[in-house]
Formats: C-alpha cells, structure tokens, sequence
C-alpha cells in the first residue's frame, strides 16, 4: 500500500469510528441508522483493503457490531411504533423487533470471538455481554406480542427467559471489568440492572393477569443502544 493509499485507509478508519460514535448517542432512529450504514460501508471498505490477517480480523469485529448496533436500532424503532399500535398490527412490529433483536445477537458473536482469538478477554466478555443482552431483546419483545394477544402462559415464559439470559450478560459485564476496570464502562451495568427490572415488572403483571385479569400499565422507555 502506498502513501497515499495508507492515508486514505487511516482516514476512513477514523471516519467510520466517527460515524459509529456519534450514531450510538444519537436519539433520531432514522438518523442512527444512516449513520450506521455510512459506517458499515466504510468498514467493509477497510476490511477488505487490509492486508494484514489480525488487522483485518479487527476491523472486521468492528464491521459486526456496527451491523449489530444498527440492528438494535431498528429493534427499538419497531418497540416504538407498536406502543402506538393495537391488535395484529402491534403484534406484528414486536415480532420484527424481536427477530432484529435475534439478528443482532447472532451478528456480534462474530466480534466476540474475533477478540477471544487475539487474546482480548476484557473485548471479550464485554462484547460477549451484549450478545447475550441481544439474545434477551428477543424472548423480551415476544413477551409483549404474546401478552397482546393475551397469551399469559408464553409471555410469562418468555419473561423469565429474557430475565435469566440478562443475568448471563451481566455475568459477562463483569468479568470485563475484573479483567480490565473502567469507570466508563462501568456506568454501562446500570442498564443491564434496569432491563432485569423491566423483565420482574412483566412477570409480576404477568401473574397478576393470570390471577385477577388486570391490566398491564404500558411501560414506553427506549431500549439504549
């Protein structure tokens, strides 16, 4: 590769982190999502550009969560219009939520075990926390489809696993964080917390409805990203 060549390359490593940045805080769903996918381009033009075979192993773990990141967007944009929604309709977008959510989980592992095979635990764990977050997203959003549809006994099902899945990745959060201690990343465990609390609050409604017919109250939060 030659000079000119090497500049370019790093600037579009630096480009596509940037994009990937600020697509993580931003609210706008449409506007994460192209983000995301001015990212993932300029990953996938960096990956196959290495030529390096643990370079190209990295930027690739970069390319997946970017992927996966931008399937959580698109899991939360369709949460988001089935609070508004009723009958098969609301049905409908928590079934794609959860099959981003799937999709999401399945994209990262990738990126974890590209950081397993470098030796990069803490990358690891951490990355393997939100694969596993993902994987809770799904049983998560099926929870909601069937108790819309007043199937009590799969949505309480699906609950308790989205509830036990959550508990695995914050086993992984952790572990990432005995292997390398970040104030930073740390901030992050309060949401694997908040998300468990969601999980009870549903299996508690859950069971109330299954005693008494009560009405669930609707809980409208965004999942982060």
């Amino acid at each position: 590769m030659n000079l000119w060549k090497q500049i370019l390359w790093i600037r579009k490593i630096r480009q596509a982190t940037k994009y990937k940045d600020k697509a993580s805080v931003t609210e706008n769903s449409d506007r994460a999502i192209k983000l995301y996918d001015k990212a993932i381009s300029l990953w996938q033009q960096v990956v196959e550009q290495e030529e390096i075979e643990m370079l190209k192993a990295i930027h690739t773990g970069n390319l997946r969560n970017s992927e996966a990141n931008r399937c959580t967007v698109f899991a939360s944009k369709f949460f988001d219009a089935a609070i508004s929604l009723s009958g098969r309709k609301r049905v409908n977008c928590l079934k794609k939520a959860a099959e981003c959510s799937l999709a999401s989980s399945s994209i990262r592992m990738e990126a974890a075990e590209i950081a397993r095979e470098y030796g990069d635990l803490a990358a690891y764990h951490h990355t393997l926390s939100h694969v596993y977050l993902d994987g809770a997203f799904h049983p998560y959003y099926l929870a909601w489809a069937d108790d819309a549809v007043g199937d009590r006994v799969d949505a309480l099902s699906n609950y308790k696993k989205a509830l036990s899945t959550l508990k695995t990745a914050l086993e992984h959060f952790d572990k990432s964080l005995q292997v390398e201690p970040s104030r930073d990343v740390e901030e992050g465990r309060k949401h694997y917390l908040e998300y468990m609390e969601w999980c009870r609050s549903g299996i508690r409604e859950v069971e109330f409805k299954m005693r008494s017919g009560g009405v669930k109250k609707k809980r409208t939060k965004r999942r982060r990203k």
